[in-house]
């Protein structure tokens, strides 16, 4: 591939949504091997510099009302993972509140089909407002997914990067219009706009059709079991479309090795990591808890010779259980191309943590789990340019839910009744050596 300028870059990613490592000069985002002043500047100066907006498109249709099994039901769970996020989003957030089958219930087809409302448009958090209208609604009606989809395009503001962060627990019930259809035709005509999708315990057939809609919108799609799992999924995926993958969270130092792995607990966090290079942390997991956890690289702003030699990288992510060589679950391998303001690490969740203590069969065992994260060139041993620096590394972790309280074994208990016993042995012996005395003093 021949060296391709900031600014041609710049061109490419206005025709494709998608910002170049140049443009991420524009977040203060320092380079492996920065490109001249002149050369970034320029970026600066042509670059939009229009906050990224994203539009929560939330399902309120009948079947929310079902029970999660954790003592909810789906809409409350949806609910409360929807204020987690207004909660932790970031000031300056530009975001919007999309719903469908939250008005229409039982007034035929046609009215249920076209019940979708943007109900908090989109624009700067406020969270007070936002809020508000996350309490008010219910979940009565159909699942318009398509209608919400073509009409949720229409709410996002024309400048800046542009995101849908769709949520369902099931598929669309009110086709035509197609929902993989329409994602698709919304990417075709203006490619601005990326679709997310998380599929709240859907079956297979609607995570095929979930996973769709993510596949032809560009985005990507997740997989909700759980109210914990829902507002990880979430947070994860309406936080990175509000930042434009500028790297947040407190600034830490993984370790080189297992044996020198950096220990962390839920949150995210920046770090930097160098081509062929890895990075160690370990989290502490109790029993019935879970790890979701997610990398994200973020290249800064790299002369067209380094980034070329970028193309192929690849950002690989394990996890470990404790006390194991082999990693219980593995990300998907992320390929850096040209063109990308980043490249992510798709987020994987272990598996939960035997409530008994002891790992069985689709439980691992609680202690402390291994995260690994490793920057690889496939061998190609050309990276001369950038081998010896280091670039951003984010990473975001989450423990998903609480370890039972720590309770007495049995055998403790046996040994505490045994002394309060022995205690209320010798009491009772000392008062009838007591009685026994008294009664032979009165005999004399």
């Amino acid at each position: 591939m021949p060296p391709v300028s900031c600014s041609r870059g710049l061109r490419r990613a206005r025709r494709t949504a998608r910002f170049t490592a140049c443009t991420m000069v524009v977040l203060g985002l320092g380079g492996v091997a920065a490109a001249s002043s002149r050369e970034c500047e320029r970026t600066v100066l042509e670059a939009g510099t229009a906050p990224p907006s994203v539009l929560i498109i939330m399902d309120a249709s009948a079947s929310m009302a079902k029970p999660t099994g954790g003592g909810q039901t789906r809409l409350q769970a949806a609910k409360a993972a929807l204020r987690t996020l207004v909660d932790g989003l970031p000031d300056d957030a530009r975001v919007g509140l999309r719903l469908y089958g939250h008005r229409v219930s039982g007034a035929g087809r046609a009215a249920g089909c076209r019940d979708t409302e943007l109900v908090a448009p989109v624009g700067r958090l406020d969270r007070a407002r936002l809020t508000a209208r996350i309490d008010a609604y219910e979940a009565v009606g159909s699942t318009p997914i398509g209608r919400a989809l073509r009409d949720g395009a229409h709410d996002l503001p024309a400048d800046g990067a542009t995101s849908i962060v769709l949520v369902s627990d099931g598929g669309d019930n009110c086709a035509p219009p197609s929902p993989c259809e329409v994602a698709e035709q919304i990417a075709a005509e203006g490619t601005r706009v990326s679709i997310q999708a998380i599929g709240f315990q859907v079956t297979p057939r609607a995570r095929s059709a979930l996973r769709c809609i993510a596949d032809r919108g560009r985005g990507i799609y997740r997989d909700a079991g759980d109210a914990g799992e829902l507002a990880v999924a979430l947070r994860v995926l309406a936080a990175r479309a509000t930042r434009n993958y500028e790297p947040r969270g407190t600034a830490i130092s993984g370790g080189t090795s297992r044996r020198t792995a950096r220990a962390i607990g839920s949150g995210r966090h920046v770090d930097h990591i160098a081509v062929d290079g890895e990075r160690w942390y370990a989290v502490e997991l109790g029993r019935g808890q879970r790890l979701a956890v997610a990398a994200i690289l973020v290249p800064g702003c790299l002369p067209a010779r380094a980034f070329t030699d970028l193309i192929g990288t690849s950002l690989e992510l394990d996890v470990y259980p404790p006390g194991s060589s082999e990693p219980s679950a593995t990300s998907a391998i992320a390929n850096l191309f040209f063109g990308d303001s980043s490249v992510e690490s798709d987020g994987i969740l272990t598996p939960r943590v035997d409530p008994a203590g002891d790992a069985t069969s689709g439980f691992v065992r609680p202690g402390r789990h291994l995260v690994r994260v490793y920057l690889s060139d496939n061998g190609r041993g050309s990276l001369a340019t950038v081998r010896g620096g280091s670039m951003p590394l984010q990473l975001e972790t989450s423990v998903i839910g609480r370890p039972p309280p720590v309770r007495a074994s049995s055998r403790g208990g046996d040994g505490l009744l045994l002394l309060a016993t022995i205690a209320v042995a010798g009491l009772l012996g000392a008062a009838v050596a007591f009685v026994a005395g008294s009664r032979r003093r009165g005999r004399r």
